[in-house]
């Protein structure tokens, strides 16, 4: 609080007297970033705190009580508003790791600076002053343009990547060009886009704080200069008021603010994909030499056993033949998985779609998954199709594939006892596909990242359950390249399942 008032305080204390034109307010953004950090609880007495800390720092400054009250309120809302916005009620941490997060962030900064712009311009309405939309302008973009820097603090931001002391040294040097161009002598308006420039670099590759702390000195610093009438915002229109100028001002450093919050989001994703990659690549790299040496052990043991003993009694080979074939089915199931991923990462696989009868890709995929011959006696899979064709225009393989995938699975993590349930039911306009099973379950944490590329489950690792992490994000680009949905809805201990919904066809298939 004492921080909010000397900041109201001091931005009119220390200003030219020129109708306040010239203050930098950086106070609602301080109480705005203290909000954004608080407890939900904490709010009310905070905003409260805020409102009086900036009436008693107006009013020594404006020696008017009515003024300084209707700043603290202002101030109040102002900060009130934005910490609202940008934490969706304090539900989540502000960040700014998307175009969402941006979009987010500007509407919260825009709303939250229009509060004082509005209560300027009624007040300046109300006491007659015909100058009421300069002064209410002016008010907005003064205070978009300090909330813009300062509510950086505060925010999560994709992490920037190292900077050499080269690249240090070359923006010092384009920091100096400008300042020399726009404050040096003989200066003109020819490089004030240069500051933009400026601006962009430091918020695109510098460290946060690093990159604020170069914002909020160059905004001050211009400030101060358009204060004294010297660089390109003092000649803006030589009839023009202080206010326009200083308008003038704040507006460009709102755009330049906003066009490096842009394209530091999307340097940052950008980085944020490419590392996405590298990580996926080595996941692929251990994933497959894990998962392609187990079942390639398995099957070359089994060989040399069914090979090295010809005496083996019948239904011992049997089970190591069993096992040859299902670790054999693995590694075919693995390569396809593979493919399939690749062939869409590279745009090559669309689905054949044709007007098929569901039920046949249902029914397909209970040819395809066979349960291991050890788990027969205590493992029950129920297929429960319609008596009546379900039309849909589908890739029948490819659904097939996903009915496999998620039967797989189902098997998979259902461990002793238990039973699969696959369903296919119709609606007025849909037919859904259900896999149901009464397994492990998964924890609401892992729901969240479960059609991930190479996600694997708590429960997976738990139990060591092989997988590879492929098959629902293939299911989940087979449903969506159908026009379809996939939902998870389960409980651990309890099972899960896994809802597919495609689009019905109004013609009736022929049976």
């Amino acid at each position: 609080m004492l921080l909010i008032l000397a900041a109201t305080y001091g931005s009119g204390a220390f200003s030219s007297g020129m109708i306040g034109a010239y203050d930098w307010l950086a106070a609602p953004g301080i109480a705005a970033c203290l909000l954004v950090i608080s407890p939900r609880r904490e709010v009310p007495w905070l905003v409260l705190g805020t409102a009086v800390a900036a009436a008693v720092g107006g009013s020594l400054v404006d020696d008017d009580v009515a003024i300084g009250v209707s700043r603290g309120v202002a101030y109040g809302l102002e900060a009130y508003v934005i910490a609202r916005l940008m934490t969706r009620n304090w539900f989540r941490a502000p960040r700014l790791r998307s175009w969402n997060d941006l979009r987010r962030y500007l509407v919260a900064v825009t709303a939250g600076s229009a509060v004082p712009a509005v209560l300027a311009f009624v007040g300046a309405a109300a006491l007659g002053d015909g100058r009421y939309a300069d002064a209410a302008t002016w008010v907005f973009f003064n205070h978009a343009a300090c909330n813009l820097v300062l509510l950086q603090l505060v925010t999560e931001r994709l992490r920037a990547p190292r900077i050499s002391w080269v690249e240090a040294a070359a923006h010092a040097a384009l920091v100096g060009v400008a300042l020399t161009l726009n404050y040096g002598p003989g200066s003109g308006t020819s490089g004030v886009f240069l500051l933009t420039a400026v601006v962009v670099w430091a918020a695109s590759r510098f460290p946060k704080r690093l990159g604020i702390l170069e914002l909020a000195v160059l905004a001050i610093f211009m400030s101060w200069q358009a204060s004294r009438g010297v660089g390109p915002f003092s000649s803006l229109d030589l009839q023009s008021s202080p206010v326009l100028v200083m308008t003038g001002m704040q507006s460009f450093l709102v755009v330049s603010v906003v066009i490096a919050l842009a394209v530091a989001t999307s340097l940052g994703l950008e980085r944020q994909r490419a590392l996405s990659t590298h990580r996926a690549k080595d996941a692929l790299i251990n994933t497959l030499s894990h998962e392609l040496r187990t079942p390639l052990t398995s099957i070359v043991g089994s060989v040399e056993l069914l090979t090295g003993d010809m005496d083996m009694a019948a239904d011992e080979r049997s089970d190591l033949q069993s096992r040859v074939s299902r670790n054999a089915e693995r590694l075919l199931s693995m390569a396809d998985n593979m493919l399939t991923l690749a062939a869409m990462d590279q745009r090559e696989w669309t689905p054949d779609r044709r007007l098929t009868d569901l039920r046949e890709c249902v029914l397909a995929a209970r040819e395809a998954v066979a349960v291991p011959a050890e788990r027969v006696s205590d493992l029950r899979v129920h297929f429960d199709v319609p008596d009546e064709p379900v039309p849909v225009v589908a890739d029948c393989r490819a659904i097939e594939r996903v009915v496999f995938n998620l039967l797989s699975n189902a098997i998979k993590y259902t461990p002793g006892p238990g039973s699969v349930h696959v369903r296919l039911t119709t609606s007025e306009f849909a037919a859904r596909i259900s896999v149901a099973d009464d397994g492990m379950g998964i924890a609401r944490e892992d729901q969240r990242h479960l059609f991930e590329r190479f996600y694997r489950t708590s429960t997976a690792k738990q139990h060591v359950v092989p997988g590879t992490g492929l098959g629902l994000s293939i299911v989940r680009s087979i449903v969506a390249a159908h026009g379809g949905e996939i939902r998870v809805d389960s409980v651990v201990g309890v099972g899960s399942t896994f809802s597919v919904d495609l689009p019905l066809h109004p013609v009736t298939v022929s049976r």
